[in-house]
């Protein structure tokens, strides 16, 4: 296996352990607490591991934040608090309301959301496989959530 593949196959593994993680610390704390507290290890970590990993960058950061429009520089302050904390605190959430098995086929809709956001904000136009695939997709995760008789 390349390097590559081990990366992958180590943050597959890391990600899935994290949904299970979720659902047995959610017993202990709120879906907001918890997500805060995830998000002040995941930032303290990140902070001093990204410091020391991408300061290479810094020159370029510094030539960026000074030349940058202020529309870029909201959207990378909104990539920050957005998707970031705000996606924590939903999927927290989310999970102390499912059963595992059940939440993380909800992930299955990310694609097919950022597919429509492309589209209609972005203006690009999803391919014919693109569309069918997205609508097998709303359609196993409509399978998977349906309700038995």
């Amino acid at each position: 296996m390349n390097r590559l593949g081990v990366v992958l196959v180590v943050t597959l593994f890391l990600w899935a352990s994290a949904f299970v993680g979720i659902r047995v610390a959610i017993e202990h704390y709120s879906p907001g607490a918890l997500a805060l507290f995830r998000f002040l290890v995941a930032s303290l970590v990140s902070t001093l591991c990204g410091c020391l990993m991408l300061s290479m960058f810094t020159p370029e950061l510094i030539e960026a934040v000074t030349t940058a429009p202020r529309s870029a520089s909201l959207v990378a302050l909104y990539l920050g608090i957005g998707p970031s904390a705000g996606a924590y605190l939903g999927w927290a959430h989310i999970v102390s309301k499912l059963p595992i098995s059940r939440a993380v086929t909800l992930l299955y809709l990310v694609p097919v959301l950022a597919y429509l956001l492309g589209w209609a904000v972005l203006g690009e136009t999803p391919s014919l496989l693109s569309v069918v695939g997205g609508i097998a997709t709303i359609a196993g995760v409509a399978l998977v959530h349906r309700r038995s008789p």
